[in-house]
């Protein structure tokens, strides 16, 4: 489907159902209407074009890429979510006084330590 002289009506479905299958007794449904076939990239996807001396809002161009993204994310987590079985879930949260958050092979060592300790008590 890559090229130029391919019809917008061969690439792109109106009114479009993806039924999604993530374990044997979980579906979801996502109802486009408008949906482009995997496998095409438009030519000028990645370029705007601006009229001499016009300046774009990068913040919105920015917000809108953010939006997309976080969705993307969301998606991919949901989708990790449910196509494994857990057994067990944790959410930790570090106090930024204490720990460098952004430094992940410390908090990492620290993580480790703090679950053999726990390990240990039991």
């Amino acid at each position: 489907m890559v090229g130029l002289n391919v019809s917008k009506h061969s690439v792109y479905l109106s009114d479009y159902a993806l039924l999604v299958k993530y374990r044997t007794d979980y579906y979801t449904i996502t109802l486009h209407r408008t949906y482009r076939q995997p496998g095409y990239v438009p030519t000028n996807s990645c370029k705007t074009k601006h009229a001499a001396g016009q300046i774009s809002n990068n913040a919105t161009v920015s917000n809108g890429r953010f939006l997309s993204s976080l969705s993307r994310t969301k998606r991919v987590l949901f989708e990790l979510g449910m196509c494994n079985d857990w057994e067990y879930v944790a959410h930790l949260t570090f106090d930024g006084a204490l720990h460098d958050r952004f430094n992940l092979p410390s908090l990492s060592a620290k993580i480790r330590k703090w679950v053999n300790n726990f390990n240990n008590l039991i």
